[in-house]
């Protein structure tokens, strides 16, 4: 785009997003990482229900 005879570009956002980058957060809320765990701790639960039902669904589709 041209502006008054300057010229802005605007680049790709190609930054690759890592937990890394997470790993240092400059916040007041010193609790955020303890919240975190326990979110990440009932993903997990999640997860493994999925499995779980996934291994069911697919012993019963078998059965038929």
């Amino acid at each position: 785009r041209n502006i008054f005879g300057i010229t802005f570009e605007q680049g790709y956002n190609d930054l690759a997003i890592t937990e890394d980058m997470l790993t240092n957060i400059v916040t007041e809320n010193k609790e955020l990482k303890r919240q975190l765990a326990v979110v990440n701790g009932k993903l997990d639960n999640l997860q493994a229900q999925n499995e779980a039902l996934r291994a069911e669904l697919a012993r019963l589709k078998q059965e038929k």
